[in-house]
Formats: structure tokens, sequence, C-alpha cells
């Protein structure tokens, strides 16, 4: 397994994202699902510097995770939130999966909050792709 610094804008698709969660939750179609996950991790997007302080923790949780690979103590992780469109569901679903799978070296996974807070948006992520699916609403719900 290999890992690399993500761009900015990796880390850029996945806060607008989450941010069109927190201002248009309809479009997002997460429903708000999200923001309460942030919230609960104390993120309030609403604010932007919590836009900020978010991007910059991702930005050092990458290094970490890069740091955990190949030994290298380097931390600096300069970057803030440009407000941007935010990408479909699908790239920013496909953001996190990159950012993630860079960042899951070591014992970050079992053992950093952020690294978990992001696999649970993932995860709601999914579900409402799948959910939005035809294919989906085609399928009985049971009976």
């Amino acid at each position: 397994m290999s890992a690399f610094i993500v761009s900015d804008k990796t880390l850029q698709d996945i806060v607008s994202y989450l941010d069109l969660d927190v201002r248009f939750s309809n479009t997002s179609k997460c429903y708000g699902s999200l923001n309460r996950v942030l919230l609960k991790n104390g993120f309030n997007l609403e604010l932007n510097e919590h836009k900020d302080k978010l991007i910059k923790e991702m930005a050092l949780l990458n290094r970490l995770g890069v740091n955990e690979r190949y030994n290298e103590q380097e931390i600096e992780a300069n970057v803030k939130y440009i407000d941007q469109f935010s990408p479909s569901i699908f790239q920013a679903y496909k953001s996190l999966g990159c950012f993630l799978y860079q960042c899951c070296e070591g014992d970050i996974p079992e053992k950093n909050n952020l690294y978990k807070m992001f696999e649970q948006l993932k995860a709601i992520m999914a579900e409402c792709i799948v959910s939005s699916l035809p294919e989906y609403d085609k399928a009985e719900w049971g009976h």
C-alpha cells in the first residue's frame, strides 16, 4: 500500500459537498444527515472558520498518514477553504474515498476520531447514492 498527499482540490471537493448538505440539504440528496454528524463532532459549517478548521485538520490527517507510511516528520499543512460550486455526490464520494485511503496507515483508522467521522460520512453518502438510484426505487421493500 502506498500513501500520498492529496491535492487541495480533493479536500475542497469534500468540504464543498459537506457545506452543500448544510446550506441546501435537499440539493445534497443527504437531507442534512451529513450536517448532523459534523455538528456532533464539533464542526458547524455555517461558520467559515469551521470550514477552514475542517480542511486544515483533513490536510494534517493526510500528512499523518503519509508520515506513518514513510516515516517522515513533516506536518506543514497550509490549506484554507475556498468557497466553490459543490461537486456531484459521486465526485465528493470518490474524493472522500481517496482521502481516507491516503490516511489509513498505522493505527489512524482505529484511533483517530476525525478519520472515524469521515468513515461515517462516507457510509451515509453511499446510502444516499444507492437510495437515489432508479433500481433501488423499483426494488421491493418487503411483503
